[in-house]
């Protein structure tokens, strides 16, 4: 990004908002910017469109907890509470509700792929990253094969972390005694 010095202080525009505790700004569609509000005893903040053409600001949304604006600049994404929902950014007020998201959402999820997929990571990762390449002699391929079948026991993650620890001290590091 490159900002250009030059009278500088001839494109800054002054606006007329109240002094108060303001966290946040948000591109809006053409002529528009948008700002969070921080209000006390209030759950969430407020956010204002500020109009660069009428000069003003209209209380766009609240309480929202989070934002984010499309690229076009058209959408706006936003949480309020537990609700999530896009609207149009160049409308008038809208409400907590407005654009509602459907979010039923569920994760499938098969432990036992997890668990010889963060085996495989650690075994990587000691192989991968460890200070010496060699490590310590160990047969790093031969060890991957010798307890990668234990992982088919696995029941909880402890076990998993056992195994885990278990392989990595294959390599023996330390000092003798």
């Amino acid at each position: 990004m490159k900002i250009d010095l030059d009278g500088l202080d001839q494109r800054i525009i002054a606006i007329d908002v109240p002094m108060r505790n303001y966290q946040g700004l948000a591109a809006g569609p053409k002529d528009h910017v948008f700002y969070l509000e921080s209000v006390p005893n209030q759950q969430g903040a407020t956010l204002h469109r500020y109009s660069f053409k009428d000069r003003k600001a209209i209380e766009f949304l609240k309480p929202v907890q989070s934002i984010a604006v499309s690229q076009d600049r058209k959408s706006l994404l936003y949480r309020s509470g537990g609700t999530w929902g896009i609207v149009k950014t160049d409308g008038g007020a809208v409400k907590s509700g407005d654009g509602k998201l459907n979010l039923d959402l569920k994760i499938k999820i098969d432990p036992q792929a997890e668990w010889h997929q963060i085996f495989k990571e650690g075994w990587r990762y000691m192989r991968d990253f460890l200070y010496v390449n060699n490590t310590h002699g160990a047969p790093w391929n031969d060890v991957y094969k010798w307890y990668s079948p234990w992982i088919n026991q696995v029941r909880h993650r402890t076990d998993l972390n056992y195994v885990v620890d278990i392989m990595s001290g294959e390599v023996a590091l330390g000092t003798p005694m």
